[in-house]
């Protein structure tokens, strides 16, 4: 049996960005999709509060509290025969 994809939206964020649909199979995914939107274009977007709810049809939704945190990094990989370079990595941790 597959996992089925769950939608979920951006309900709070201490960088004030709402809203959004993510698509992932697990609410941990979700924010990891979520954090690379939310500091897309924010250049002091290091460590913050994110909380997540489930928004697939019929279910009970869940709100998820997430901590964030934007690491530098740097790696390349090449793809395709084309060299990919990584500058952030995010770690997300569950805000209990």
């Amino acid at each position: 049996m597959e996992k089925e994809d769950r939608s979920f939206t951006i309900e709070s964020c201490s960088t004030r960005k709402t809203g959004g649909r993510f698509i992932a199979d697990s609410p941990y995914t979700a924010a990891l999709h979520a954090a690379a939107e939310v500091c897309h274009n924010v250049k002091k977007c290091k460590n913050f509060k994110l909380s997540i709810r489930e928004t697939t049809r019929g279910s009970k939704g869940k709100v998820y509290d997430y901590l964030v945190s934007r690491v530098k990094i740097n790696r390349s990989i090449e793809l395709d025969g084309k060299k990919v370079h990584f500058k952030n990595r995010y770690q997300v941790v569950s805000d209990k």
